[in-house]
Formats: structure tokens, C-alpha cells, sequence
């Protein structure tokens, strides 16, 4: 079905993307985890206004990838 090939995509753009250094995305902290919500559940922060134009958007998504599959 379409979940499988939906992972198909997301497995090829991962290995794809698995030798990719993600800090300069990470030092913009355009998206991170804070905290906790009331049920535990981990809170993750976009923050709209540190995107940059010139900001490589395979990188972008390669780190909001990362950093929620904690």
C-alpha cells in the first residue's frame, strides 16, 4: 500500500542522506526538543523565523527527521 511505499521513500532518502552532517541545521535551532509534555510525550520546536533561504532543504528535513526519531 501506500504506508510501504512511503517508507521506501523515507528508508532511500535516509541512506541516501546517512553520511550527512547536520550541526550547521542544528546550530540555526530551527527545530529542536524541549521538555516533556504532561503525558511524557516529547516536545519538539519549529521555529519559523531562523529559515534562511540558502538554507539546504534535503539538510532541513534530514535533521527534523533526526532529531524526532529520539
Amino acid at each position: 500500500g501506500s504506508s510501504s511505499a512511503a517508507m521506501t521513500l523515507l528508508d532511500q532518502f535516509m541512506k541516501k542522506m546517512a553520511d550527512r552532517n547536520t550541526d550547521s541545521i542544528k546550530e540555526t535551532n530551527i527545530f529542536y526538543q524541549a521538555g516533556t509534555s504532561k503525558d511524557k510525550h516529547p516536545v519538539f520546536y519549529l521555529i519559523a523565523r531562523h529559515f534562511s533561504q540558502d538554507m539546504e532543504t534535503d539538510l532541513l528535513l534530514l535533521h527534523l527527521l533526526r532529531t524526532t526519531q529520539v
